[in-house]
């Protein structure tokens, strides 16, 4: 296996295990606010990775890869304060 294989492998598993995680914090926290809270950080952070393992967002200039984790966090934050009010 390639260092890139693994990379992407190792990405592959994160995903699984944050959606995993997704699935128990709707299942098991308390309030609702915390859970869409919990919920729209690891879609978030999933988009992330994403971005940059497998759209290859890292290798991209600086500006543009700092535009991108702003516009992912900046949507994860509006979508949630949208199904907290």
């Amino acid at each position: 296996m390639t260092p890139l294989e693994r990379k992407l492998s190792l990405a592959w598993i994160g995903l699984i295990v944050l959606t995993l995680i997704t699935f128990a914090a709707a299942e098991s926290l308390s309030t609702r606010r915390l859970s869409i809270v919990v919920i729209f950080a690891i879609a978030a952070l999933k988009g992330q990775i994403v971005a940059i393992r497998f759209m290859e967002v890292g290798h991209a200039l600086p500006h543009w890869n700092a535009l991108y984790r702003v516009w992912i966090f900046g949507i994860a934050i509006m979508l949630a304060m949208g199904h907290l009010l």
